[in-house]
């Protein structure tokens, strides 16, 4: 069950790369015909802006999400304390690699994770999320954030934000 669940969410990751890219390739080829009379034009610059594109978005996924969010990176356990040592014990539990640790100034509770793969993952939490919780507690939301990044179901996810913040949606 969850081989397929990552498997499932791998496929439904380049589906919606392939989506994106045959819009793009879309919209290239209507600009092209309208500014160049012809459509060809558009779909090979669509094509190059495509290919940039996704690969700034899968090479620096984490770093994209965490900017569009304007998290902090802790680098070190004395930036703070509990939550590192909350992490770095959840990691060790769930047998992932320990992912970068992020802190957002937002006063609502919330906390995520992100990533390519376990050795590429992040985690970040709100400050309205570590003042209102126990180390106990913290625990267990962070506890299940290890579980995202050992089962990658992240995946989409920072695409999916991406996409959304192009669109204007939220």
């Amino acid at each position: 069950m969850l081989f397929e669940q990552i498997a499932r969410n791998k496929r439904r990751t380049i589906y919606v790369l392939i989506g994106f890219v045959l819009l793009l390739i879309a919209i290239g080829y209507a600009l092209g015909y309208v500014f160049y009379n012809n459509g060809v034009i558009g779909m090979v610059i669509a094509v190059v802006v495509a290919a940039v594109y996704c690969a700034i978005m899968i090479g620096n996924s984490t770093s994209v999400v965490m900017s569009m969010n304007h998290a902090r990176e802790i680098k070190r356990a004395e930036d703070a304390p509990e939550l590192w040592h909350v992490v770095e014990d959840m990691a060790l539990v769930a047998r992932v690699p320990m992912p970068r640790v992020f802190i957002i100034d937002d006063p609502s509770p919330n906390a995520f994770a992100t990533g390519n793969d376990p050795k590429h993952a992040a985690v970040a939490a709100t400050s309205g999320i570590l003042d209102r919780l126990n180390r106990e507690e913290l625990e267990g939301v962070m506890g299940h954030e290890m579980t995202t990044c050992a089962t990658m179901i992240f995946v989409c996810r920072p695409l999916h934000w991406h996409y959304q913040l192009l669109s204007g949606c939220s």
